[in-house]
């Protein structure tokens, strides 16, 4: 791990070795592909470190699968330290996110970027795909992102309607709607379509190039807007590759949290998405 803290830009770099990371500004290797990660925690939890675990076990899985096919591609994930609620609100997480992937392009040299996000931070990835492309200046960069990758995606934080679960997962509804509070205020009638993400047409959004996955527990709180969600992007008129993978009786995170071996009876399907999330790179990376 490398912290960061350049040019209005914090966070932290992954990487299965240092000699992976990039030595200099405007110097990135041809054969790095960096995931681009934006944390959850409902907007006010968390730091950039959150998900370290994880990030580094999946570059372990897409590097050996690049060895594997002879490739000499390797991932390296950075994690994007943001402002919290409530002294930050959304939007302003996604406009320092903004900032940050023009930072990555323009002055690290990323040539291949992943966006990507769990929880509020998928949002978040949502949102800056579609800031990316109503921003001239950043619609323009010569690299865009060729794929995304969303766990557990806060697609609704106001919580409109009642989850089919409440009862199984790691998070509450009232802990939920207490987060919805303090990260987004009070909506504006402007601002509702741009929180509830489901209040968009889906044909509207500015997905990755290549493909968009979605990995979400199958009894998390937010499962049925998830499953609404991936349902919509599937059946958009503009061509796009979306794969959805919902994992029965997982809960929110669940391949964020328990990437550990200690938590046995979650710890095989952590590790199975991570391998999915691996190999989805890989595949859209070629396309």
């Amino acid at each position: 791990m490398r912290h960061v803290d350049s040019e209005g830009v914090k966070g932290v770099w992954v990487a299965e070795s240092e000699a992976n990371l990039p030595v200099a500004h405007g110097r990135m290797s041809q054969d790095t592909v960096v995931l681009f990660f934006i944390h959850g925690g409902g907007y006010m939890l968390n730091t950039c470190d959150y998900g370290a675990p994880h990030h580094l076990l999946l570059c372990k899985a897409f590097n050996e699968n690049a060895k594997r096919v002879n490739s000499n591609k390797r991932l390296i994930v950075f994690s994007l330290e943001y402002g919290l609620a409530p002294r930050h609100v959304f939007p302003s997480q996604v406009h320092e996110a903004g900032i940050a992937y023009d930072w990555l392009v323009t002055k690290c040299g990323a040539q291949h970027v992943v966006v990507g996000g769990d929880s509020a931070g998928a949002h978040c990835a949502i949102s800056l795909l579609n800031h990316i492309a109503e921003t001239p200046a950043l619609a323009k960069l010569p690299i865009q992102p060729f794929a995304s990758v969303l766990f557990s995606p806060w697609i609704n934080p106001l919580m409109t309607g009642l989850p089919t679960y409440r009862t199984f997962d790691i998070i509450s509804l009232n802990s939920v709607k207490y987060g919805s509070a303090v990260a987004f205020g009070r909506p504006t009638l402007e601002n509702v379509k741009r929180i509830n993400l489901l209040e968009n047409d889906p044909n509207d959004f500015n997905l990755a190039s290549n493909g968009t996955l979605i990995i979400y527990g199958g009894v998390e709180i937010l499962a049925d807007v998830i499953d609404e969600f991936g349902k919509r992007l599937q059946s958009r008129k503009k061509p796009g590759y979306v794969k959805v993978h919902r994992f029965d009786g997982m809960p929110h995170d669940f391949n964020m949290v328990f990437v550990e071996s200690m938590f046995k009876s979650i710890h095989p399907h952590a590790m199975k998405a991570i391998k999915i999330t691996a190999e989805f790179i890989q595949e859209t990376l070629v396309k």
